[in-house]
């Protein structure tokens, strides 16, 4: 008698099936904290803003908007200063002009 081997597809690795996957919404959360831990622990230079901002901006791609912006800033509890900021230097991002500012702040 012989017997038929199991197929190894579908053995659990890979993409979880769409029904089984988190909204993207949940992911966004610990960011958001990580975010405020650190505004809330450091003080306000161009380095921590400029990391900051590079938070913002990498948990709220692709559609940065200054509605989305406003979410993050009162999710991290940002002053307005902060605030006004992190829309300047989004405003900078999103034409490309920013890295040179994240690379000096680094340094």
């Amino acid at each position: 008698m012989i017997m038929k081997l199991k197929s190894r597809h579908g053995s659990g690795h890979g993409q979880p099936k769409a029904e089984n996957r988190k909204p993207k919404t949940e992911n966004r959360k610990p960011k958001a904290e990580k975010i405020r831990v650190n505004l809330l622990n450091s003080p306000l230079t161009i380095k921590n803003v400029a990391l900051s901002t590079k938070l913002i901006y990498q948990a709220y791609l692709p559609s940065l908007s200054t509605k989305l912006i406003y979410q993050a800033y009162l999710q991290a509890q940002l002053s307005l200063l902060q605030f006004i900021t992190l829309q300047m230097l989004v405003a900078l991002l999103q034409k490309n002009l920013v890295d040179v500012l994240f690379t000096r702040a680094l340094v």
